[in-house]
Parts: structure tokens; C-alpha cells; sequence
């Protein structure tokens, strides 16, 4: 919806707002050296524009209570644009510390829910995180008007999301996971390792593959700034002999992809295969 890139030429007056927009320990993730530097999402973002109003929202990721949403909302009504940004920690996931819940702490979708409904724009919304969270409300909320998942972005994670939000960079990525719904904690314990779906345990299934349900975001999604049209798809030697070895066992799949949009941009063909024995 052309929320993103926000315009580089002419910089709106930006409010950065949550609990991890100005962390750097969480963009570190869980196994890391000693970064000479750690660069925040505020700090990335100064760099395009020096009108940043910055307010945290929450005391930390835990968002424990709403005492500092007054201030989050108040700076979102005067801004011409709002990056929120929100996730997890060390304190939630990491190495001997499983999650038991999909959803964000706290009262984290209560802020951003108030900052969305406050702004004059749709807003963007960052999520740091390792692993998925259920961002359904987020996701179905019209005043949200894009949503950029960063994972743990290292010690240059803040320029390198400044460079996309600024449209320096037009993102390709795909999900590397499925993310599911806050509700699939429930329906399986982490202890059952089954992959595929079992009506007996109530297991829905994991992963693109298996998982029943409907995912808040599927395996493989992703956008961009640009559009792209497939056509001439061929598949060469689908079928080769049983039990062959060698160059006739290889599959060529070609197509040709071509950028529809107005903007130079990647595209991450994705094919699937399995083995139908």
C-alpha cells in the first residue's frame, strides 16, 4: 500500500517508537562476539533524517503494564510518519530458555494498536525476533500499514533496516519459517516431535509441508517494492529413468521472471520437489 520506502528526498518527521527501537544487546541475538558497535533502529533512522522523536512505550520487552503509552501515542499524533518496533529477547527465547507461548509480552499488541489508531498514516511495524510471533491483530489492522521482520540484525541492524525503510534497499527476503498462530501453542506440546499431523495427540502438523491450520504468514512469503510476472515455465526431463545415475537425473526448471513494478528490485525464485515414491 505504499507505505514503504518512506520518501528519502524529502524525510518525513519520524516517531521510533517501542520497546526494543532503541535496544542493541537484543540485535545481537543469542550467540555473538564483541561488536566493536551495535547500531539501534533510532540510530539508523537519524541517519536519514535528524527530526526523530523518540519514546520507548514500554519500560522493556516485557511491557508489563500501559503506564507509558500516553507518551507513545501523543508522539505518533505529531509525527507525519511512526516506525514501531517491537519483539523478543533473550528473556523469551534463547539457548536452555524454550518460549511457551506464541504471542508478543506483555501488553505489546495493546501499543500497538493505540499508536496505529493514533498516527495520521498507516505505520510500519518492526519486529525483532528469532522465532515467529502471532501478529494476526497487526496484520488484519488497516492503520498497519507494512510489517518488516528483522530476525536478530547484528551490530549493523539498525543502519541496514534504515536502508530499507529509506528504500536504499528493496527488500527480497523470504520467511524461513512458518508462523503460526498464538493458539497452536496449545494445540501441541514442544515435547511431541511428530511432524505431521496426528488426530490422536492433537498435533495440526509443522512446517510448510504438514501444518493443517491457516499460518499468520506461510513459509516462503515475502515483498517488495516492485512486482514480478512469471510466464514460460518448462520443466525439463520430469520423468527420468527409474534407477538411472548420472545427468539424467537432473531436472531443469526454467522460466522467465520479468520486474513489472517501477523499481529495480530481486526476486527469490522459489521451487519445491519431492519425491513422489
Amino acid at each position: 500500500g505504499a507505505t514503504l520506502p518512506l520518501p528519502k528526498a524529502s524525510p518525513p518527521t519520524l516517531a521510533v517508537l517501542g520497546p526494543t527501537a532503541n535496544a542493541t544487546d537484543v540485535m545481537q541475538g543469542n550467540y555473538y562476539g564483541n561488536a566493536p558497535f551495535v547500531v539501534s533502529v533510532v540510530a539508523g533512522l537519524q541517519k536519514y533524517t535528524k527530526s526523530v522523536a523518540y519514546v520507548s512505550g514500554c519500560a522493556d520487552v516485557k511491557c508489563a503494564d500501559d503506564s507509558g503509552f500516553d507518551g507513545a501515542v501523543m508522539t505518533a499524533k505529531a509525527a507525519e510518519s511512526v516506525v514501531l518496533v517491537v519483539g523478543l529477547n533473550q528473556g523469551q527465547e534463547s539457548e536452555g530458555h524454550d518460549r511457551t507461548d506464541l504471542a508478543l509480552p506483555g501488553k505489546q499488541a495493546e501499543l500497538i494498536e493505540q499508536v496505529a489508531a493514533a498516527a495520521k498514516d498507516p505505520i510500519t511495524l518492526v519486529i525483532l525476533s528469532g522465532g515467529p510471533v502471532d501478529v494476526s491483530a497487526a496484520k488484519a489492522n488497516a492503520k498497519v500499514g507494512a510489517i518488516v521482520w528483522a530476525g536478530y540484525p547484528g551490530q549493523s541492524g539498525g543502519d541496514a533496516l534504515a536502508q530499507i525503510i529509506f528504500g536504499d534497499v528493496n527488500p527480497s527476503a523470504r520467511l524461513t519459517q512458518t508462523w503460526y498462530p498464538a493458539a497452536f501453542a496449545q494445540q501441541v506440546s514442544m515435547f511431541d516431535m511428530g511432524m505431521r499431523p496426528n488426530a490422536t495427540s492433537g498435533n495440526p502438523g509443522r512446517g510448510y509441508r504438514f501444518y493443517t491450520g491457516t499460518p499468520v504468514f506461510a513459509f516462503g512469503e515475502g515483498m517488495s517494492y516492485t512486482t514480478f510476472a512469471y510466464a514460460n515455465l518448462s520443466v525439463a526431463n520430469a520423468a527420468p529413468a527409474k534407477h538411472a545415475i548420472g545427468p539424467a537425473d537432473v531436472v531443469a526448471v526454467t522460466c522467465v521472471v520479468t520486474n513489472t513494478g517501477e523499481r529495480d528490485g530481486d526476486e527469490v525464485v522459489q521451487v519445491y520437489v519431492r519425491d513422489v515414491v
